[in-house]
């Protein structure tokens, strides 16, 4: 069996899914902006770190311990009301995963920005964050 040659950039497979969210602005990567881009849409802006992970495939709590640093370097951007912070994790093959970065924990959420998982009521930070994120 013959597999697909691997993905030599993450950015080359987020941005499409990016353009169908909305518009695409580009930074440039420096110890003070850890994101990649930005993406602005009517309802919401989303500042955006990609990253590459062997490892897509383990739980929310593993990957706030694996991509600790990004994600504390998001969280230290200002998040307004209409604004979000996230993280994207490429693998080598093209596939995706997404993440909100709240304060208080990550939520994964689809390629459109939505949660995945419904929170179940006084659950965890991350459900909380899943809820608050539903709610605006």
């Amino acid at each position: 069996m013959k597999r697909d040659r691997p993905t030599q950039n993450g950015l080359s497979d987020a941005i499409p899914i990016a353009k169908l969210r909305g518009a695409v602005f580009f930074f440039t990567r420096t110890k003070d902006c850890p994101a990649d881009f930005e993406i602005t849409s009517v309802n919401r802006v989303a500042i955006v770190c990609v990253r590459r992970s062997r490892r897509l495939h383990c739980t929310l709590t593993e990957i706030e311990k694996t991509f600790s640093e990004p994600i504390r370097q998001l969280r230290s951007l200002p998040s307004p009301a209409n604004h979000c912070r996230e993280l994207w994790l490429w693998s080598p093959y093209g596939v995706l995963r997404f993440f909100r970065v709240g304060n208080e924990g990550i939520v994964e959420i689809d390629r459109d920005g939505s949660p995945l998982v419904s929170p179940a009521p006084g659950t965890s930070s991350d459900a909380k964050l899943a809820a608050g994120e539903n709610a605006g």
